[in-house]
């Protein structure tokens, strides 16, 4: 059976069957299209087929006749989409320009009219266009479509509660815009978002069947209104260029949470989108042991990945420790905290802070650290130096405040802040869904290494600080060059190559197996892959302003660039893979890996191409699982406190999606 009807633009296909995009209804085809579009007639009769509707226009042309009166229709297609072109209809006074959601419904009406509507020019609405209009507004009308779409996404979209079409103030609203159209009840919403997420989850499930490396993330949250446990999972992956993300869901954990239990509930939501153990690239969970586990068994060690944020933010936070921190660290943060709870629970002393900032704008408020929070002490004391000036006289007239920092107290707390600066600078930078940060892992931790290193501090408690935070890099990031995936992502990347390598020889396996894939890949398309030799342009290295992590990389890079010798290096590599890995470094300010590797498809280098797009999915941190359960917090909010797990899981997938998938 043949795809190609235009039929097929109404239909999503599924097995011998095809779904409606109108109505969500199954239709079997037989082989053809016949029952699709008798369908269409009797379910959707506004809508016409390319054919259908070229056959009206021919019979109202026959009708019209003349040289100079003609219907041109411009890019004929289904009336139910928006971004449609107009329909010109042309006669001697062609004053009156319809659009074809108004004129498609009427084209049976212009091939049947008399000779008294064609004098009319169409400066009037006629009788069938009004009343098509009218009908259109009800069940299975375009409008009505058009318009519970519209719902269904501001619900999804929005993480509104399913009620949202019961409540007075929306019916009001729609009441006034929109007087012919009815609205649905929460019941049919209900079934109308069922309806939705079945259909554009097929077609998902049809789009990841092309896609050949796929990056996971996964952890584990609690729903606190009902005390409900779930696994959340998230997916990455290129596609023509772009990294594309996406959140697959939760699922309902109802067990305890061991290692077994966990990696059966990670494989069946895998499982689930068709995602097989080989196209998964790499696994990103936070430290728990359990998880960790998990993912070791359903997938293996080698694609398992750590969060780098979480692991950071565990240096980030060594010296505050109660066990092993920093004595008079612990002690400079213990006293903000008070202070802060001070102005938390004091209204008297909140309402004189924000008079005494008056005159500054924005009245800024005091922030408590959270343990769970990355970064949180680092916002604390930063926020806590900024309103000093007005903290202070404030303390001094509540004689039952707190008592605040002295001066050298906060030259520490100064100092404190250039230490952690640095990291959450860092924490920001590896977040993005939407950019390659795989690679800036290795070289991240090389510049942080060199940053702290080359630090000066002002006082005792700073360089005690500095020092424990040297100490818990080397520990937690020592070995980092020697994750194979990690190594490969960031040689593949031609901001930075090999520039950020210590350790030799995990720079030279993660080459040599580099090199044994692009054999083996040129091996497989022996026969239809030729290579075009392209020249390589230098670009130019901008110099624009950096983070201060960044000093260390563009040393590196002005090196390197003085230093490259014009013998390339390497024996046995790939000729294309030996030359790529002589070339300097690109610029890091304006380079998109992704793009360029894609903008080298059919170049000199197109046999890398591939295996860079395989490594550059993964994403750097387990935050994008994280978000996903911020997501989850505000659907599962107060107001949809009774949702259950099946729902939460379909309006987190709806909520993720892009817009075009709504437009169908």
């Amino acid at each position: 059976m043949s795809s190609k009807s235009d039929t097929w633009k109404h239909f999503v296909k599924k097995g011998s069957s095809g779904i409606c995009k109108h109505c969500h209804i199954e239709v079997k085809t037989c082989g053809n299209t016949t029952n699709l579009r008798n369908h269409l007639l009797r379910r959707h009769p506004t809508i016409k087929t390319v054919s259908q509707r070229k056959q009206v226009v021919a019979k109202a042309n026959n009708h019209i006749g003349g040289g100079n009166k003609e219907i041109e229709i411009n890019n004929i297609d289904a009336p139910s989409t928006s971004k449609e072109k107009p329909v010109t209809l042309c006669y001697e006074n062609e004053s009156s320009l319809i659009s074809s959601k108004d004129c498609d419904s009427d084209l049976e009406s212009v091939a049947s009219s008399s000779v008294s509507q064609e004098k009319s020019n169409f400066n009037q609405l006629t009788m069938d266009l009004c009343v098509n209009n009218i009908k259109s507004f009800k069940v299975n009308g375009n409008k009505n479509g058009q318009i519970n779409n519209a719902i269904m996404f501001m619900i999804c979209k929005d993480s509104l509660p399913l009620n949202t079409v019961e409540k007075e103030g929306f019916q009001y609203l729609m009441k006034t815009t929109v007087p012919l159209y009815k609205l649905p009840s929460r019941r049919t919403v209900t079934q109308m978002i069922d309806d939705k997420y079945d259909i554009v989850s097929l077609q998902f499930k049809e789009k990841l069947v092309d896609v050949e490396s796929i990056c996971l993330t996964t952890d584990i949250w609690t729903d606190p209104h009902n005390t409900r446990s779930y696994m959340g999972l998230t997916g990455h992956f290129i596609d023509e260029g772009d990294l594309m993300s996406i959140n697959f869901g939760v699922s309902h954990l109802t067990e305890p949470h061991n290692a077994d239990y966990l990696t059966q509930m990670i494989t069946t939501m895998a499982e689930k989108w068709g995602i097989t153990s080989e196209k998964v690239t790499a696994v990103i969970t936070d430290n728990g042991a359990n998880i960790v586990k998990a993912v070791i068994t359903a997938y293996g060690k080698s694609k398992h990945i750590w969060c780098f944020a979480h692991t950071l933010n565990l240096v980030a936070q060594k010296p505050f420790e109660e066990k092993d921190g920093v004595e008079s660290a612990k002690a400079l943060l213990h006293i903000i905290k008070d202070i802060t709870r001070y102005f938390k629970q004091n209204v008297n002393a909140a309402d004189a802070l924000r008079k005494a900032q008056n005159n500054t704008g924005l009245p800024l408020k005091l922030i408590q650290s959270v343990c769970t929070r990355w970064n949180s002490i680092y916002y604390q004391i930063e926020r806590f130096v900024k309103l000093s000036e007005f903290i202070a006289p404030i303390l001094l007239n509540h004689p039952k405040a707190p008592s605040m920092l002295s001066a050298s107290q906060l030259d520490a707390i100064k100092d404190l802040i250039n230490i952690l600066k640095p990291m959450e600078a860092v924490t920001k930078e590896v977040c993005a869904e939407k950019f390659v940060t795989s690679s800036k892992i290795i070289p991240i931790v090389s510049c942080l290494f060199e940053t702290y290193s080359a630090m000066k501090t002002e006082t005792e408690v700073g360089t005690a600080t500095k020092k424990l935070i040297i100490e818990g890099f080397k520990k937690r990031f020592g070995t980092v060059e020697q994750v194979n995936m990690l190594a490969i992502s960031t040689i593949l990347d031609p901001r930075f190559k090999k520039i950020h390598f210590s350790d030799k020889l995990a720079c030279s396996k993660a080459i040599d197996k580099i090199n044994t894939m692009i054999r083996i890949f040129k091996n497989q398309l022996e026969k239809d892959v030729t290579h075009e030799n392209s020249a390589h342009i230098q670009p130019q290295i901008t110099e624009a302003e950096e983070p201060n992590i960044w000093e260390f990389h563009n040393k590196l890079v002005k090196n390197q660039r003085h230093s490259i010798s014009q013998e390339i290096q390497g024996e046995g590599l790939q000729d294309e893979f030996k030359h790529y890995l002589a070339q300097p470094v690109v610029d890091l300010n304006t380079t998109n890996p992704i793009s360029y590797w894609h903008n080298h498809k059919h170049s000199f280098y197109s046999s890398i191409r591939p295996i860079a797009n395989r490594y550059f999915c993964v994403v750097g941190t387990s935050v994008p699982c994280e978000r996903l359960f911020s997501v989850a917090g505000n659907i599962a909010s107060d107001e949809r406190s009774r949702l259950d797990p099946e729902r939460l899981d379909k309006l987190i997938f709806l909520k993720s999606l892009d817009f075009n998938y709504w437009e169908m």
